[in-house]
């Protein structure tokens, strides 16, 4: 449906504005960071893109040993994630059901407290406490 290449380059542009917000510890909107790969949320087909890339961030991130990164993309009316948060975090045996508040605020937190202070090294990040520790 969509260029690989374009994919990839959207998916750095939006990482890049995510960690800029997570190491402030904010959050953002999809609306907020759509524009960044010259999205639109009020197209379906643009949503499905945004879905995308933020689930490829978010994996990459897992893969890494870090938490999801998309867990500070929220909707504007509704102050949390979409599902699509919820079913990759599911995918990734994080999520297992239950009260979705509960568990995208833990890992808003695992977020923020991560990327308040990065490692200092690409390959060194420090240990994270699993969701409920």
């Amino acid at each position: 449906m969509f260029g690989e290449a374009n994919v990839e380059a959207d998916t750095q542009v939006i990482r890049q504005k995510l960690l800029e917000i997570a190491a402030a510890g904010d959050i953002t909107h999809y609306s907020d960071i759509a524009p960044l790969a010259g999205l639109n949320m009020g197209s379906e087909v643009d949503r499905i893109r945004m879905a995308q890339i933020l689930g490829n961030i978010s994996s990459a991130e897992y893969q890494a040993g870090r938490p999801l990164l998309s867990a500070i993309v929220v909707f504007k009316d509704e102050f949390r994630p979409g599902d699509g948060f919820f079913k990759l975090a599911e995918r990734l045996g994080l999520y297992h059901g239950g009260d979705r508040d509960e568990y995208w605020v833990k890992e808003l937190q695992r977020v923020r407290d991560y990327w308040a202070s990065p490692p200092s090294e690409e390959g060194a990040p420090p240990r994270m406490a699993a969701i409920g520790e």
